[in-house]
């Protein structure tokens, strides 16, 4: 066992090697940040698009009247003396 770990470090690795394997490692880089630069961009886009929809609604309802609600209930007492309690409609 122990003379094949001698053979293995006693190998060298020459120049051409360790540029292929760069090239290969920068390729594989290269890829992946084309691959992620694409996907921005198309996150980027729809946020743009979603953006640009909130500010058209946002401008638009800036332009309406407020509205408000009133609501006034409408309360009927009976007689105090009879079976039944207030009577409330809203």
């Amino acid at each position: 066992m122990a003379d094949l770990f001698k053979e293995k470090a006693s190998e060298t690795f020459n120049q051409e090697d360790l540029e292929g394997a760069f090239s290969e490692i920068a390729k594989v880089f290269d890829e992946r940040e084309e691959s992620l630069n694409s996907k921005f961009k198309t996150q980027q886009t729809a946020f743009e698009e979603l953006r640009t929809e909130f500010n058209t609604l946002k401008e638009k309802l800036s332009k309406e009247p407020a509205k408000t609600q009133t609501f006034t209930p409408v309360v009927q007492l009976e007689n105090p003396n009879s079976d039944g309690f207030g009577k409330t409609e809203y």
